[in-house]
């Protein structure tokens, strides 16, 4: 099962968002990455 994703954070200006993902469920996170990510912007 895929961790739960933490409500997104606004860092900086109002454009870049982030999601907070708690560093006890990093290795749980990267492990359910399942294809490539795109960096859009």
């Amino acid at each position: 099962m895929a961790p739960p994703i933490n409500k997104s954070k606004t860092v900086g200006v109002s454009q870049h968002q982030e999601y907070w993902i708690p560093a006890e469920d990093l290795d749980n996170f990267n492990t359910n990455i399942v294809s490539k990510i795109e960096v859009i912007a």
